[in-house]
């Protein structure tokens, strides 16, 4: 998960909290953020995709001392995620969404894999840790999943044809499908089979949810939500509780 404040970001890395004081940019404050790979982060504009390498800097005479973190630019691809987000594979791919395009790139030879044009505006996209299929979510209410190096689109997922879609994420077996939803200014968490395509759970929310995702070695087990407006975040079981 990640958390943006106005002059500081910070970042969920290796399962401990970290404050990166020093960004850049101001302007950023307002952009999407994503971070996954545990040393790389991504952050897209309304102009472009910047990518940061993170190093760890520790001090070896004071080994009691919290290490510090640094971003170094990397690249920027000429990608903008205006309105919309970011997401990694563990094989090194790079998805995009923002206006009516999701893309992904290779992050390791820059090269673009998937040029996705969609007659609506994109919210959110994630990607498969295989890198082998890109979801997209976004303001015509409906996900779809697509397999990447065919192009052909498999299912789409909704909540009724109603909800905006703010949010999703794919668990790490791909089996599983979370999304995070907006209708009329209510929310829900929704969670899909994605074999079958069919919804195996719902949670309704009196706030819309802007951010959802699986814990990484959860399968399908374990959702976090982000509510608008809310600076906690809440983990669903599938039986419907809350932790």
């Amino acid at each position: 998960m990640l958390l943006y404040r106005y002059d500081l970001v910070e970042v969920a890395f290796l399962g401990s909290w970290l404050q990166l004081a020093d960004w850049p940019d101001a302007r950023f404050r307002d952009d999407f953020l994503k971070l996954l790979a545990a040393d790389t982060l991504a952050v897209g504009t309304s102009e472009h995709t910047e990518i940061y390498r993170i190093i760890e800097r520790k001090d070896p005479l004071r080994p009691h001392v919290p290490p510090e973190y640094v971003c170094e630019p990397l690249t920027i691809l000429e990608c903008p995620a205006m309105n919309g987000g970011v997401a990694f594979s563990h094989r090194g791919q790079l998805a995009i969404g923002g206006n009516h395009l999701a893309s992904v790139f290779d992050l390791e030879t820059g090269g673009m894999l998937v040029k996705n044009e969609t007659e609506d505006r994109v919210r959110c996209v994630a990607i498969s840790n295989d890198g082998e299929a890109l979801v997209i979510g976004g303001f015509d209410k409906r996900v779809h999943l697509k397999m990447i190096e065919s192009g052909t689109r498999l299912y789409h997922f909704s909540y009724d044809g109603k909800a905006m879609v703010k949010s999703v994420h794919l668990s790490s077996d791909s089996l599983h499908l979370a999304m995070g939803c907006d209708c009329a200014g209510k929310g829900a968490v929704l969670m899909f089979n994605v074999e079958s395509a069919k919804m195996t759970h719902v949670w309704k929310n009196d706030k819309a949810v802007w951010a959802v995702r699986f814990a990484s070695s959860a399968q399908g087990r374990r959702i976090a939500q982000k509510l608008a407006g809310d600076a906690r975040a809440a983990v669903l079981a599938p039986c419907g509780r809350r932790r």
